[in-house]
């Protein structure tokens, strides 16, 4: 199913087929509605792991920090949970008796929350130590709960204590538990391990499996599922557990993509997959041989690597087998353009493709080589066994002293004089145009891949889920989710990585250069839309970018920034049902989510020509209409009213200017716009109408509006271009052209039909709307 996130997803529950919550990273909650997956604002950037409810208007999704939400049925709000422990599982009897488990943020301790339909410190609630982390909590009633976690534990509520039950397994995390009855119990963890309860004792039952299992559920005692890493999916029909046929389990050991929406990740057995920026599809790679390495110079031209001398190429269309002239394993492979392009692989093999065939290339070396990766065609490094790193300079290879003899199974740099290579027992080094020095990885895992994004953005993944990142001075480490070797990574856009390994796993996630905390965490518009500011708080140094993730959310300031910042961003009309989007900060998200534009004005229906605009000015305070609950959009601006909208457009809706001094003949101090209209002449944006007159009843012609705009929007000493006759009725030499041409090219008018401006005609009020929304962007 397209879920419409790469984000993780680690909890999900449901009160029907159509009315389904999944949870998961940086508080990404979804919604299903029994035909599509929608997004829905949480109010958080927390990691979500936990969902349950009671009912479609009373559900409880759990995650770090204490973080519990409640949804009513129409939004999410924040519920004081008591605690700032990281709460990763919750269930409840009935909507006022639920329980929540996680850490206490104290060694070897686990908490306990329970809500009593009022708060939740209730009883049960409590901190558990010397059992560890609990993981997960479920119920058959009120009075028969059992809470699981590290080391095999097992907890079990009776209504009014809570006890531990003996399970054999004390080195074991358990993370799931799923029952049909009380005497009838399923709990899964690390290694495959499935527990089961028969209402007096616990056995152990064979999964059939090695893969960690994270949860379990299920419809009866004779129809359970069990869900874990890589992609293991197993069935229980009441005498045993079955593997089913998800994706794939086959380790993937390459990733490479031209975009976001264009990635190949291939591996064992000839494995292939494509990401096409929904969904992932298996490839027919046309061998069963390994494939270790992938690259390509476009989506259709790319170049899969493997066993026995394999080289597999990707037209766009269907994959081809390539004649190598090799039998020896390729393990990396890299070009410069289509019609070049290295492949590495064991006993110091290295073959180049220039566009026809494929030719062996001496190395120097017999040693196995992993990695291969450049700048051009003229500087390109490879690395592999002992230390080996050959450097090819355009005419031959030649060795380079690594200061290692670890085994080095990947390089990259961002450019030639900074190029980073790592390998077994944490290994990496950095090659700085003159010579190869070790960094501190701060691990010891072995790291079977390299890649990034700039100087300061590098990261390496490796054993056991490792991931590290290079901010510019130091490695640290990056949670992953995942306890599988980590095999290959790729940048598939400016802030997004893509990670594949053993099991099939594959992990898609943003690749920051630092981390940033958003406020506020999320916001609802009226379906007017409007404009409004979002903070930043970030390390001094930490630079970040920000970008809109849907076509009606706008950044107008503060795409990039450095340390604390603000982003500025204009939300559009909405006319459509309910949305929400989100703005994307340095690996967070900023949501926000908007209602549907209601009607303002009698005489303004919302399929009226000029309804988003005459909505726009409305909601930004710059006008309530003309009375009764209308606008008239069909009648004249005068030049009286015109300066109202044009001084409160510039300064905003809460703006006066000062008391008139009665500057006009024909504008007594007493007259309703006179301060207006004398702070127009002040600021230089109008002189009158002559003879110390304004003529304030008259109407303001098209070719005045055009000059009255872009003076407030610039200043009173713009001048525009000259022209250059974009209009039929507007002459070389109108003592207004040049602004009339000026305000079209601005994209602020297209004229009134079949090539002219009309300049002589009166600004309706409609037209005074699109006028203003459009020089002043509301």
């Amino acid at each position: 199913m397209a879920s419409g996130t790469s984000e993780s997803l680690c909890g999900v529950w449901g009160s029907s087929g159509s009315d389904v919550f999944a949870v998961g990273a940086y508080g990404t909650i979804l919604h299903w509605n029994g035909t599509t997956w929608s997004t829905m604002p949480s109010g958080t950037t927390v990691w979500l792991d936990g969902v349950w409810g009671s009912s479609s208007n009373d559900v409880l999704a759990v995650g770090d920090e204490g973080t519990i939400l409640h949804w009513d049925g129409t939004a999410w709000g924040t519920m004081a949970s008591g605690t700032n422990a990281n709460l990763y599982g919750v269930w409840g009897s009935s909507a006022t008796n639920v329980f929540a488990v996680g850490d206490s943020g104290t060694y070897m301790a686990g908490t306990i929350r329970h809500w009593n339909g009022t708060n939740w410190d209730g009883i049960g609630s409590g901190t558990f130590y010397g059992i560890g982390t609990l993981y997960g909590v479920w119920g058959n009633s009120a009075n028969d709960v059992f809470a699981i976690g590290d080391s095999g534990t097992i907890l079990h509520w009776n209504g009014s204590t809570w006890s531990s039950l003996s399970v054999g397994v004390p080195d074991v995390r358990l993370e799931g538990a799923w029952g049909s009855a009380g005497n009838d119990v399923f709990v899964v963890g690390v290694s495959g391990t499935i527990l089961h309860w028969n209402g007096t004792s616990w056995s152990t039952v064979s999964s059939g499996t090695s893969q960690s299992l994270s949860a379990a559920w299920g419809t009866s005692s004779k129809d359970v599922f069990a869900v874990g890493d890589g992609g293991t999916i197993l069935h229980w029909n009441g005498t045993a557990w079955t593997g089913v046929s998800g994706g794939s389990s086959r380790s993937l050991c390459g990733a490479w993509g031209s975009a976001d929406e264009d990635v190949f990740a291939v591996g064992d057995g000839g494995t292939g997959f494509h990401w096409d920026g929904s969904s992932w599809s298996g490839m027919d790679s046309g061998t069963l041989n390994p494939l270790f390495g992938v690259w390509g110079s476009s989506t259709n031209n790319v170049f899969a690597v493997g066993g026995s001398g394999t080289i597999r190429h990707w037209n766009g269309t269907s994959w081809s087998w390539m004649s190598s002239g090799t039998i020896s394993t390729l393990h990396g492979v890299w070009g410069s353009s289509a019609n070049d392009v290295f492949a590495v692989g064991y006993s110091g093999t290295i073959r180049h493709w220039n566009g026809t065939s494929w030719s062996g290339m001496s190395s120097g070396t017999s040693e196995n080589l992993s990695g291969v990766w450049g700048t051009s065609s003229t500087e390109v490094f490879a690395v592999g066994a002992y230390g080996c790193i050959r450097y090819w300079n355009g005419t031959g290879w030649i060795g380079m002293t690594s200061g290692t003899t670890s085994r080095l199974s990947s390089v990259w740099g961002n450019t030639g004089n900074d190029v980073f290579a790592v390998g077994s027992g944490g290994r990496i080094i950095h090659w700085d145009g003159v010579s190869w020095t070790q960094m501190d990885s701060g691990t010891t895992e072995w790291l079977h891949s390299v890649w990034g994004n700039s100087s300061n953005d590098v990261f390496a993944a490796g054993e056991y889920g490792t991931i590290l990142h290079w901010n510019g001075i130091s490695w640290s480490s990056v949670w992953s989710g995942t306890t599988q070797d980590l095999f290959s990574g790729c940048r598939i856009s400016p802030d997004e990585f893509l990670v594949v390994g053993k099991g099939g796993v594959i992990l898609r996630s943003i690749s920051p250069a630092c981390e940033a905390e958003l406020q506020p965490y999320a916001v609802v518009f009226s379906g007017l839309g409007g404009a409004s500011n979002l903070a930043v708080s970030a390390a001094p140094g930490c630079l970040w970018e920000a970008a809109s993730e849907a076509s009606w959310i706008t950044v107008t300031s503060g795409a990039t920034g450095s340390g604390d910042g603000s982003v500025g961003y204009k939300v559009s009309m909405n006319l459509d049902p309910e949305r929400t989007g989100s703005i994307r900060v340095a690996g967070r998200r900023f949501w926000i989510g908007q209602k549907t534009a209601t009607q303002t004005f009698n005489d303004v229906a919302s399929g009226h020509i000029f309804f988003p605009f005459i909505e726009a000015i409305f909601a930004a305070g710059i006008t309530a209409g003309c009375g009764d609950d209308n606008y008239c959009p069909e009648g004249p601006v005068t030049r009286a009213q015109m300066a109202v909208f044009l001084l409160k457009a510039k300064h905003g809706p809460s703006y006066v200017p000062p008391e008139p001094t009665g500057a006009f003949t024909d504008v007594p101090t007493s007259h309703w716009a006179a301060r207006w209209i004398e702070q127009l002449a002040a600021e230089s944006i109008t002189a009158g109408c002559g003879l110390a007159q304004f003529c304030p009843d008259n109407p303001v012609t098209r070719a005045q509006m055009a000059v009255f705009l872009l003076k407030a929007k610039y200043s009173s000493g713009y001048a525009p271009p000259a022209e250059a006759g974009v209009f039929a009725d507007v002459p070389i030499g109108h003592w207004a052209g040049p602004w009339i041409e000026r305000l079209a090219a601005e994209g602020i008018t297209a004229g009134c039909g079949t090539g002219t401006y009309c300049p002589d005609n009166p600004v309706t009020r409609g037209q005074m709307a699109v006028f203003l929304s459009k020089t002043f962007g509301f």
